[in-house]
């Protein structure tokens, strides 16, 4: 089915034409302020999505930049997802008390998390390498190479570009003294790092392969 929802959330459901001609009933249930869970009376998979989202079954069209490293919003148009990209959020969803957000992602059944950097948007995966810990909280700097992250928990930090080691599970503090003894043996693991592009319209894509 192709189709284009635009999502109003001063209404509890809207409906959808598709090309079949069969017309599709959603019901939006809010969850949050800024986030709610989308139930379809179809088969469909449930979609997250956040304020003003425009959800695209269909991809086409052109409006995105590349870069190898962070995006940046570039000018007008509309937003297509290309094979092997995935659509996750919109520049919109970071605030400037939130700039690190997850985003689960169904069409690879794994978990982001993207990063708002003086602009520049970042993709890695949700939990660091060395105890599992989720990056949500992680401390974002700037590092000799460009924007970095260190892990509260056992201060192993990381390169955004590129998801390289910077320094691994140092001992500098009690608690992190008994963590870096018990990686003491293992070789540092760079964390998965993934390109992203971000269209007009704010949509942030994320290629679904590492760098």
């Amino acid at each position: 089915m192709t189709a284009l929802i635009t999502i109003n959330f001063s209404r509890a459901a809207c409906a959808v034409q598709g090309t079949s001609g069969k017309r599709q009933s959603l019901l939006f249930i809010p969850s949050n302020a800024r986030s709610a869970s989308t139930h379809a009376r179809s088969p469909w998979n449930p979609v997250t999505y956040t304020p003003n989202l425009v959800v695209r079954f269909a991809s086409g069209g052109k409006g995105f930049s590349n870069s190898k490293t962070g995006s940046k919003k570039q000018g007008g148009g509309k937003s297509a997802v290309p094979a092997g990209w995935e659509k996750a959020l919109n520049v919109e969803d970071f605030t400037a008390a939130k700039k690190i957000l997850p985003f689960s992602s169904q069409k690879a059944d794994f978990i982001f998390m993207l990063y708002d950097v003086d602009g520049d948007i970042f993709c890695t995966e949700a939990e660091s390498t060395a105890f599992k810990f989720p990056l949500s909280d992680a401390e974002v700097f700037k590092g000799v190479n460009g924007p970095a992250i260190r892990v509260p928990l056992d201060g192993t930090s990381y390169d955004l570009n590129t998801g390289a080691v910077i320094e691994w599970c140092p001992k500098d503090n009690p608690i992190r003294n008994l963590l870096g003894s018990l990686k003491a043996k293992v070789d540092p693991v760079p964390l998965r790092v993934f390109e992203t592009k971000i269209g007009g319209n704010g949509d942030i894509l994320i290629r679904l392969q590492t760098k």
